[in-house]
């Protein structure tokens, strides 16, 4: 069963939402409300449909190596297997890119919160924790290397997208 062609439309929406929603945060700061509500706030949306996206991704590239090897290629043109190769280098550079994003949102620079709880006793003693605020997102200096990674995320996966789609139509891999 083929199950590479059922699954990709989900990462590809997913991510390019995401990395959507991420340029615009990074490039307008003070345009997304980030107060805390008790709601989903915006960075919160940026980070779990680019979660998602991900997971998705890491399926995808799984279902497709094992799609590629057991697809009839009966009927394909000659000079597929270029374009096969090509395809899934790019697939799994979409791994990579879009891997070290989300290790840099989430491990090397996390989301800025309003409002940051610390111990009493770290902060000279008291009854109860003491709230400081930290700086605004407004103030922010703007992250040049996640908006590279993001761009280029959205490039590969434009260039996957289409190398797929020409192996399909073009080559006719995967038509029986």
């Amino acid at each position: 069963m083929v199950v590479h062609p059922l699954l990709l439309h989900f990462p590809i929406a997913l991510l390019v939402t995401g990395t959507a929603a991420l340029v615009i945060s990074l490039l307008w700061p003070g345009l997304v409300s980030r107060k805390p509500s008790g709601r989903l706030t915006f960075e919160g949306f940026v980070s779990g449909v680019l979660g998602l996206g991900y997971a998705g991704l890491i399926l995808t590239v799984i279902t497709g190596l094992f799609d590629m090897q057991a697809s009839p290629k009966t009927q394909a043109k000659d000079g597929w297997i270029v374009i096969a190769v090509i395809h899934i280098i790019t697939a799994v550079s979409l791994l990579a890119v879009y891997g070290l994003l989300l290790y840099r949102r989430f491990v090397v620079l996390p989301p800025v919160t309003l409002l940051d709880q610390a111990p009493p006793e770290r902060l000279g003693g008291g009854a109860g924790p003491v709230m400081r605020l930290q700086m605004p997102p407004q103030t922010r200096r703007l992250d040049w290397l996640s908006l590279a990674l993001a761009v280029l995320g959205l490039i590969l996966l434009a260039v996957a997208g289409w190398l797929g789609g020409t192996l399909v139509y073009e080559y006719r891999v995967g038509i029986g």
